[in-house]
């Protein structure tokens, strides 16, 4: 019967929880993340059709999506992501944190699978930034990697000074903060973007003036 279903969904959501690395894009748990994988996919829709441990479910599909996500999986990985948003959205609504941070992920995954660009990626990230920021303050992690898809987008559509702008306030942030934000810059960080796109504007500038760069 649909109590026993939801007895046994809840059972599979919380043991997988207890056994799935948290840390599942480092490439010494790939092995075990793999093996794990359909369980956490099954159990998810489990989960997801009978309304049980709906938090701990989201935890493992967000620990999936970083594996399938640092395997270059993408597209498994964009499924997961929407799954994601949409129990966000039910459980805690469109403006919670959580949703706004796992909107943010969502949109860098659709472009760099190429769904998602120009204007459009822009004003996703501008909205995702702005309910981050009023939530959570600038120098929260999730509202740092927001900042640097908006980054991104803003330096796609050629606004260098919007991008820099952005980097910089990045640069000013506590430093604690840094380490987490943005993966997209990897280890060089927001400060070398931020000088990275001083040299371009610079040079830009040169060119308009006659100058020689």
């Amino acid at each position: 019967d649909r109590n026993a279903e939801r007895t046994w969904a809840g059972a599979a959501i919380r043991l997988l929880r207890a056994g799935y690395p948290s840390s599942s894009d480092e490439v010494a748990n790939w092995a075990i993340c793999q093996r794990l994988l359909p369980h956490v996919l099954i159990a998810g829709e489990h989960s997801e059709r009978l309304g049980v441990e709906s938090r701990q479910s989201r935890w493992l599909l967000k620990q999936a999506a970083a594996y399938l996500r640092s395997r270059g999986q993408l597209g498994q990985c964009k499924l997961l992501a929407e799954r994601i948003v949409a129990s966000a959205e039910q459980d805690l609504g469109g403006g919670h944190p959580e949703t706004l941070a796992w909107n943010d992920i969502l949109g860098q995954i659709r472009q760099a699978l190429g769904e998602l660009r120009g204007r459009a990626a822009r004003e996703l990230h501008e909205y995702t930034l702005a309910g981050l920021r009023q939530a959570l303050g600038d120098d929260h992690p999730a509202t740092l990697t927001a900042m640097n898809s908006l980054a991104l987008a803003r330096r796609a559509l050629s606004d260098l000074h919007g991008a820099r702008e952005l980097h910089e306030l990045q640069v000013r942030l506590p430093a604690q903060h840094l380490g987490v934000a943005p993966l997209a810059l990897g280890a060089a960080g927001p400060q070398l973007a931020a000088h990275q796109l001083a040299g371009a504007l610079e040079a830009g500038q040169h060119r308009r003036e006659g100058d020689p760069v």
